[in-house]
Parts: structure tokens; C-alpha cells; sequence
């Protein structure tokens, strides 16, 4: 007997994973990890700026954000961690050294905020405080006081029931 049973449907995937390898144009990139403000979970909107990959910050706006890239997990070797391998669920990334980022592609996020995704729905960054729902470098459907539409990037469904989804990023 199975252990688990996919009635509706089954779950978007883990947060910072590449979903779709076999797409062209996938684009994955390592980048230097910014010393003083690293990625503190795959799955987070960024930018690289003289210092390195960082995630999006409070002082950062649309105009001042690019280039755009999202941190995600490592594969099938570019792992820098002690042990090996950045276990699935709360792996988080290390704070130093190389990260992977993806520059072109499908992935799986954490949605937040209380507007839920639909297909083809643009794709939000919320830059402000993480606090009342809304988590900085996060995404979410709605723009907010603090949000600003990711270019060319939008939901390609509704979020799982772990609040789980997939986007298209620079498509």
C-alpha cells in the first residue's frame, strides 16, 4: 500500500527548485554570496550587485534591483556545503561562498501574502519588512505597499496546499 495518496492534485514542489530542467533556456548561475547580507533561503529574489548575490532589501526598488536572479538549490554538484548535500524541506543555503541562482527558468516558491496566484497572474516581490503575513525577498500576488511586478515572470498556477508554486522567471 502506498503511503500517501494525491486525490486532487500533487504538491507544486520545494521551495528554491528548479522544476523544469528540460525547458531551453534554463539558466542557472553561481554567484558569490554578498558577505554581510547572504540568501537565507533558496527560493528568494535577489540581485547581484559589486558585492556579490544578496537578496532584495528594503532600499531596493525595481529600478535599482538588476539584474533580478533567485536563489535555488543546488545541482547536481555545485553543493559548498560541509556535508554534502542541502537536505529538502529546510535546507538553507550557506552564508558564505558560492550559491546557485537562477537567471532564466521555471521554479517553485513560498507564495505569501493573502492574494492567492492564478495562472498567468503577475508575479510580485515583496521588498518590505518580513512581518503580518509578508516576507522580505519573498513573493506574493499582489503588489502591496511595499511590492513591485518581477519583469517578464508570472505564476503558472495556483499554489499547492503547503502554499507551494510554480513560476516562469524571465520567460
Amino acid at each position: 500500500m502506498p503511503d500517501s495518496v494525491f486525490t486532487f492534485r500533487m504538491p507544486a514542489g520545494i521551495p528554491g527548485e528548479v522544476s523544469r530542467f528540460n525547458v531551453l533556456g534554463t539558466t542557472i548561475k553561481p554567484e558569490n554570496q554578498n558577505a554581510t547580507t547572504p540568501f537565507t533561503a533558496f527560493g528568494q529574489v535577489g540581485t547581484v550587485d559589486a558585492n556579490g548575490a544578496r537578496p532584495i532589501a528594503v532600499t531596493d526598488t525595481a529600478a535599482v534591483a538588476t539584474p533580478i536572479v533567485i536563489s535555488v538549490r543546488p545541482f547536481p554538484t555545485s553543493d559548498n556545503t560541509v556535508a554534502g548535500v542541502v537536505p529538502f524541506g529546510p535546507g538553507t543555503p550557506a552564508p558564505k561562498g558560492v550559491i546557485d541562482t537562477l537567471v532564466r527558468g521555471y521554479v517553485t516558491m513560498k507564495l505569501n501574502g493573502a492574494t492567492a496566484a492564478a495562472k498567468g497572474g503577475t508575479v510580485y516581490v515583496w521588498y518590505g519588512a518580513t512581518g503580518s503575513g509578508h516576507v522580505q525577498a519573498g513573493i506574493e500576488a499582489a503588489a502591496g505597499a511595499t511590492g513591485w511586478a518581477i519583469p517578464r515572470c508570472f505564476f503558472t498556477g495556483p499554489a499547492d496546499a503547503n502554499g507551494n508554486v510554480e513560476i516562469a522567471f524571465d520567460l
